[in-house]
């Protein structure tokens, strides 16, 4: 009698192997979906919508001025950089894609013309927060920011209707809202953009 092989056939998952690993099959089909719409968002390019205030006035404000030792400045007015490319930095110190930003931000300060170009950096913490002159001081010493920092009551980020941070709003030299954007910005996309401004035929 010739020798046979016998295949043992497969057992039958449980009812929880079957679940756990159809769970598993539908994270990694999720994580392959954002990654893929990530990689097409970030190849395409932002795709915000137009800023509702686009291509009108941009409010004015006037607000404190913080010092990185946590003492307040006389106050800033928007108005007062008119003829300048502004770019308002709409952040707060318990945001992190807005903590990621400011060294981004600072390199931008340091390399364009600061008589053709300024970053205001609005500071959104809540004005009741305990000690808030000193947590944002300290934030902004130890990054070593050297661009403006005012801190806002709530008024300035209604004003600008800002419903997330961060919130990057560029306004031209005539002091209208050229465009704006939300989220975290690379250094080139930021620079594409405020040269586009700087260069524009109307602040030659």
């Amino acid at each position: 009698m010739s020798d046979q092989h016998h295949t043992e056939p497969p057992q039958p998952q449980s009812p929880e192997q079957s679940l756990t690993n159809r769970l598993i099959n539908i994270g990694l089909g999720l994580v392959l979906v954002a990654v893929l719409g990530f990689n097409i968002w970030h190849y395409l390019g932002r795709q915000d919508p137009p800023h509702p205030l686009q291509g009108q006035a941009a409010p004015e404000f006037t607000l404190p001025q913080l010092t990185p030792e946590g003492a307040l400045k006389p106050p800033l007015a928007l108005s007062g950089l008119r003829g300048k490319v502004v770019l308002l930095d709409f952040w707060a110190t318990y945001c992190g894609p807005c903590k990621k930003q400011m060294p981004i931000l600072q390199e931008l300060h340091k390399e364009l013309p600061p008589e053709k170009f300024a970053i205001v950096s609005v500071n959104t913490d809540h004005p009741r927060l305990k000690g808030r002159q000193e947590i944002v001081a300290s934030f902004v010493k130890k990054g070593g920011y050297q661009f403006p920092i005012v801190l806002d009551d709530g008024n300035a980020m209604s004003s600008y209707q800002v419903k997330r941070i961060p919130t990057l709003v560029f306004v031209a030299p005539d002091g209208t809202i050229h465009h704006a954007h939300t989220g975290l910005s690379s250094r080139e996309e930021l620079m594409e953009q405020v040269e586009e401004l700087l260069n524009a035929p109307d602040n030659s």
